[in-house]
Parts: C-alpha cells; structure tokens; sequence
C-alpha cells in the first residue's frame, strides 16, 4: 500500500482513495481526489461523504483516512472529470451520512433500522444487480442533479455510494446531452416512469412496513420531516415493485424509457450507459464489495467520454 505522500504524486482529478479507517471496522471509506484546478478550493482536495457530503484539503486526508490507502483509477478521463463534478455539485448541498436519521420517535419498534448505512452492510453484493428500481432511482438522481438539489436531504447516503452514485449520474448526464434529450423532457419521463412502480404506501399496504416519521432536527442540521418506513433501508423493502403490464426486466424498461418517454429514434442498451464497475445498486454497495469487483484495470475507455 502506498504512503499519502507517495499517493499524491500519482493522483489526478477523478481517482477514486479508499481507506480501511479501521481495520475493524465493517467497510472501507471511498473519496474523490481534486487537483487543485477543479477544486472549490483551489487546493488540492477530497471529496466524500463524511459527517455530511463536503470537499476537505488533502492535507486534512491523513486525520480523516488513517493508511493504508487504496488507489484505483477510472481509465476514462472524461468519466473521471464528469465523476468529480458531479460530486462537487453535491457535496456543496450538502446531505447527510448515511447513518441518519441516527433515531426516530422514541418507543416505535425497528427505529435502528432506519439508516441508509445499514441497509447497506446488510446486503450482499450478489444481491445488489442493476434491476429495475436502480434505473428509476438513477432517473431520480439525475432529475436532482439538473435541478441542482442534495442527493438525499432525509436519510443521508454512505460514502461507497455517494461516490457511484455521481459516476452513475455522470453517465447518464452524458447520455442525454449525446442524445440532446432536455431537462424538461427528462422531468416528464421520471413522472410517467414514477406512475409505473407501486406507490411507497402500496408498498406499506402490501407488506406491513410501519410508518414512521424522521427526527426533524438534528443538534448541528436540519433533517426533514419525511416520512420513514420501519426496515425500510433494506433493499428488500425499499425497492418497490412493478405493477402489473410494467417490464420487469431492466432492459426492456430502458428500451421502453428510450423510445416511449425520451423519444429516441434509436435505443442503446445499458451496456453503452454505465461501464460494469457500477453496473450496480450503487445504493446498497459497500466499499470493500466494490473493490473487489472492479476491473478499471483492464476495461477499455467509454467511446461517448471520448
């Protein structure tokens, strides 16, 4: 493993730093390296999601991120850039960790249940395919990402899937300016694609989730008043399904996104959107999984980052 100092000299804008904190601990940590150039700061910098999504110096790396470190770089630059950005733009709105809300209503069942975080180490990685609610919640994020909001302003996001989060979001961004799809189109097509899926309340009737609702305030942070779902960050309860006469399968839904919604004359499969390393439910993947996965190594650039 490669000291900070040492670390630093190989970096460029993009490249993914992961360190195991502690050792013990269930996950590693995933942030985003900034030169100096495209860093708010105008030094070099990190991004992640820490306390609350944000952009820290570098030097301020080895207080947060004890080595070793792990350093694994995207070989497309323009995914890289578009990766990084997308993060910034986030971090600068800044949603909270993905252990928040940390408590509901005293004296409701299942309370604990109810963070992003450990929806997230609770799922296996064979668990966690791009299916069809992925394609919906990237849809959304990429809606949130035009419209300049927090990525997730109640219930907060892990570091692992910030970070895929905004690689995934940069990708279909590119998508759509290739495919000179506009926002407003893209808006109309996430509200038609909405009515698809069983509503959260369908999902509550239908399985017996109880509701709950979200501290409103935090000592340092507002939260939300939203309304949570008692074991609702388990994938299994989170994802809601399709209604009948809707595809279940998640490329015969793009195709139909493609050429029902967007109006594209010409459909492409997912393969030519997203590149396999985060051919997954970002929401749910957990660092040490993605290392494991990843092949950045060895896969070939994305042609439409070209």
């Amino acid at each position: 493993m490669a000291t900070l100092t040492e670390l630093q000299a190989q970096l460029q804008t993009g490249d993914l730093i992961i360190t195991e904190v502690n050792p013990m601990a269930a996950v590693h940590h995933t942030t985003v390296f900034l030169e100096p150039k495209d860093s708010p700061t105008q030094r070099a910098s990190f991004v992640h999601a820490g306390d609350t999504t944000e952009v820290r110096d570098f030097d301020a790396y080895k207080d947060v991120c004890v080595a070793p470190y792990i350093h694994i770089s995207i070989p497309n630059p323009g995914l890289k850039q578009a990766l990084a950005k997308q993060a910034c733009a986030w971090a600068a709105k800044a949603s909270p960790y993905g252990a928040s809300p940390t408590s509901l209503k005293d004296g409701i069942p299942g309370k604990a249940n109810a963070s992003r975080y450990y929806g997230m180490v609770a799922t296996d990685l064979k668990d966690i395919p791009f299916d069809s609610a992925a394609l919906l919640r990237l849809i959304k994020w990429t809606k949130k990402a035009l419209r300049n909001e927090p990525l997730s302003k109640n219930r907060g996001i892990t570091c692992c899937a910030f970070v895929l989060a905004s690689a995934q979001t940069a990708c279909m961004r590119k998508f759509l300016e290739i495919k000179y799809i506009q926002p407003d189109v893209l808006y109309a097509a996430y509200n038609e694609l909405v009515k698809m899926f069983e509503t959260k309340e369908a999902v509550h009737a239908r399985t017996g989730l109880q509701l709950l609702i979200t501290e409103k305030k935090t000592a340092s942070r507002e939260i939300g008043d939203k309304v949570g779902y008692v074991n609702q960050a388990l994938r299994e309860n989170s994802n809601r399904s399709t209604l009948a006469g809707t595809p279940n399968d998640v490329e015969e839904l793009w195709q139909l996104i493609q050429s029902k919604l967007l109006k594209i004359s010409a459909p492409e499969k997912l393969a030519k959107l997203l590149p396999p390393e985060i051919f997954y439910d970002v929401k749910y993947m957990n660092t040490k999984q993605f290392v494991k996965s990843v092949t950045w190594k060895k896969t070939q650039p994305i042609e439409k980052f070209e």
